[in-house]
């Protein structure tokens, strides 16, 4: 079952719950601009937005055409971050918290089972 990338806003202690899937096969992209915090399941939904440009990310280009991948949470856009898989990002009060909440569990030699 694929778990996809979530949003919940929760009223009683005004604060939002940003989630990603473990695997990383939903993505989630979040940009902070002048105080609003923007999320979308692609970029391009939020460049949509009007309130960040499509700057190109020199390092986040360098990491893609070196290595084919982006092994963190920069992407090819200046200011917009991608949520790595198995994190989640809680706001409240106007202060933003990125934490893990799952990784894989890869044993050590011989302790397979």
């Amino acid at each position: 079952m694929i778990r996809p990338a979530v949003s919940l806003w929760d009223a009683r202690s005004r604060s939002l719950l940003l989630g990603r899937d473990r695997a990383g096969i939903s993505p989630l992209f979040y940009a902070e601009v002048d105080g609003w915090l923007i999320w979308a399941s692609e970029i391009k939904g939020i460049l949509a937005s009007g309130l960040i440009e499509a700057r190109p990310d020199l390092k986040g280009l360098d990491c893609f055409f070196n290595f084919f991948a982006m092994p963190q949470s920069r992407t090819c856009f200046e200011g917009i971050r991608c949520l790595l898989p198995g994190h989640y990002i809680k706001v409240h009060d106007g202060q933003m918290q990125i934490r893990k909440y799952w990784d894989f569990d890869y044993p050590d030699a011989g302790e397979e089972r």
